[in-house]
């Protein structure tokens, strides 16, 4: 699926920026609403595009984690391995005030005229 979905990507987001894709050595395969998983990692790369103000390489990762449920992360999660998708960029980061926000379902940095902003609020269903 996001192997797929990351040539529709790529188009998506322009010629002038080159995205960046890793796969785990091992076949990740987990249970997911393509159409939501697909609409959230759109998202999460052109808020990355934008954070780099058009400049750098978005990179989309996906591989296998245990350490979900070893490092208490989900406290209710079952022990066994975990799909982990994730999305970064060579971006300057993210200020202290930013962070504190990010999860915020109508937060954006982007000014009102832009009519942009991410939707945190379904990465936490995925």
């Amino acid at each position: 699926m996001v192997r797929d979905f990351a040539k529709t990507i790529q188009e998506i987001i322009g010629e002038n920026i080159e995205t960046r894709t890793v796969f785990a050595s091992k076949a990740a395969r987990a249970k997911v609403d393509v159409a939501r998983t697909n609409q959230v990692l759109l998202d999460l790369v052109l808020n990355a595009r934008d954070a780099m103000s058009g400049l750098g390489t978005p990179t989309i990762e996906i591989g296998l984690n245990d350490r979900v449920v070893r490092d208490g992360i989900y406290p209710n999660a079952k022990p066994g391995r975990y799909v982990v998708l994730s999305v970064s960029n060579t971006g300057s980061g993210i200020d202290e005030k930013t962070i504190e926000n990010i999860f915020e379902p109508f937060f954006t940095t982007y000014s009102v005229r832009r009519e942009k902003g991410s939707r945190s609020q379904l990465f936490m269903g995925l």
